[in-house]
């Protein structure tokens, strides 16, 4: 793109298309440039995972090259863990795929490989103080 595309004056603003496109640009720039924290590269491999498996402790230290021990070492120095980027990755993506009216709730719980739907929905009550239903029933409320 030339530089003189900076000068066009703007025609039309949206905020909500604004939050739209920062979120997915934040998301963009988060995978192509790589992290300095460990943990950070750990969750984004998880994330990629998905939905094909969720990833044992043991494939996870596997696909770094390491031993599990080694792995949740450099975890811990990161005052984090295993369990921890597993619940950040599940939650994030329940998120996500709750605010998209085309997918329910049981079938969130299978892309998330949660065992059943009732598993996924006590999940999400512990992480955010709402059951899935209730979550995407407050967002329709904001939109």
């Amino acid at each position: 793109m030339s530089k003189e595309v900076l000068n066009y004056p703007v025609l039309y603003s949206d905020s909500k298309l604004l939050g739209v496109f920062e979120t997915l640009a934040k998301e963009t720039r988060d995978e192509i440039i790589p992290s300095k924290l460990f943990s950070d590269q750990v969750f984004l491999w998880m994330k990629k995972c998905i939905p094909s498996f969720f990833p044992t402790l043991q494939q996870t230290a596997e696909s770094f090259r390491t031993s599990t021990r080694t792995l949740q070492n450099k975890l811990k120095e990161e005052n984090t863990s295993y369990n921890d980027l597993s619940i950040r990755v599940r939650k994030e993506l329940a998120v996500g795929y709750l605010s998209k009216r085309e997918y329910s709730i049981g079938d969130i719980a299978y892309v998330l490989h949660f065992s059943e739907p009732s598993a996924f929905q006590s999940a999400f009550k512990k992480w955010t103080g709402y059951t899935p239903g209730q979550y995407r029933a407050k967002i329709r409320q904001e939109d």
